[in-house]
């Protein structure tokens, strides 16, 4: 799986630095490695980079107006598709397997983990020796728990989602235990109001045709905020 994504910003001091650059990695345990390969290929590490980065030209506008379709609904038709371009079903199918087949365009779902057993989802903060960070990353980044994880400013946030608090402790108690590592903090999330690019309505994922992509922002309860040093 893809699990480095490196930039020139993210050389610079401070710039967070992916060690599992999207959510759309995650594996959790109920399936096993070889179970989620047949699903579906892993992510191509080359593809977590900008698409400039590949040699590729700029997509021309027609490529732009069908992705922003795409953005908007990505539950939408090859009909609809056609008649928002102004261009043949045919075209716009070709356009956009071409758009796919290049990397430029990904298919995928936005899924709240409590519709498939993991509510407790949470943001951990790690702490460790310098000579330490890059092997601690790269263990938490391979942790089923794990659905993001970054070095920022020489600290491992990690996005997790857990099947309950006790398991969401023995992560971090896990995490602890590693070498080098020197502290982890958690903030539980309390509300989700954005996930990916698709706002919440009332709480939950909006139905296709429903989407309005503005604004919102993950919360966290700070209440419930506790540290293993």
């Amino acid at each position: 799986m893809s699990r480095i994504s490196r930039s020139p910003v993210q050389g610079l001091p401070g710039m967070p630095s992916a060690l599992r650059p999207t959510v759309s990695g995650w594996r959790p345990d109920f399936l096993t490695l070889e179970q989620y390969e047949a699903l579906s290929p892993s992510e191509h590490p080359q593809f977590a980079a900008g698409y400039p980065e590949l040699g590729m030209s700029p997509l021309d506008k027609a490529s732009c107006a069908l992705a922003e379709l795409l953005r908007a609904n990505g539950r939408i038709t090859i009909e609809e598709l056609a008649a928002g371009l102004g261009v043949s079903k045919a075209t716009a199918s070709r356009r956009l397997e071409t758009l796919i087949a290049d990397g430029a365009v990904f298919v995928r779902a936005i899924l709240d983990p409590a519709s498939i057993g993991y509510p407790v989802e949470a943001l951990l903060t790690v702490r460790a020796e310098a000579t330490a960070l890059d092997a601690a990353g790269r263990y938490i980044a391979d942790l089923p728990a794990a659905r993001w994880a970054a070095n920022v400013s020489g600290r491992v946030l990690v996005q997790t989602a857990t099947r309950s608090l006790a398991e969401l402790r023995g992560v971090m108690e896990e995490v602890a235990s590693q070498p080098g590592v020197t502290g982890v903090d958690v903030s539980l999330f309390a509300r989700i109001f954005k996930r990916s690019t698709v706002a919440y309505r009332d709480g939950k994922l909006p139905q296709a045709g429903h989407v309005d992509g503005k604004g919102g922002k993950l919360s966290r309860l700070q209440e419930g905020r506790f540290t293993l040093a």
